[in-house]
């Protein structure tokens, strides 16, 4: 049976690694809070507004 490292969020470290590569909200969050920035300075794109004419 293989054991699972997970982080004091208690999730998988793959599963957070997963945030680096797709949008998921929730793991953009809890990796900008231990950084002390807003997910939106590290994920600027994903996080663009629209621009409407």
């Amino acid at each position: 049976m293989r054991k699972w490292q997970h982080d004091a969020t208690g999730l998988a470290s793959s599963t957070l690694a997963n945030t680096l590569n797709r949008h998921w909200p929730k793991g953009e969050r809890l990796i900008a809070e231990v950084s002390g920035v807003t997910p939106e300075q590290i994920w600027p794109s994903r996080y663009r507004k629209p621009r409407y004419r």
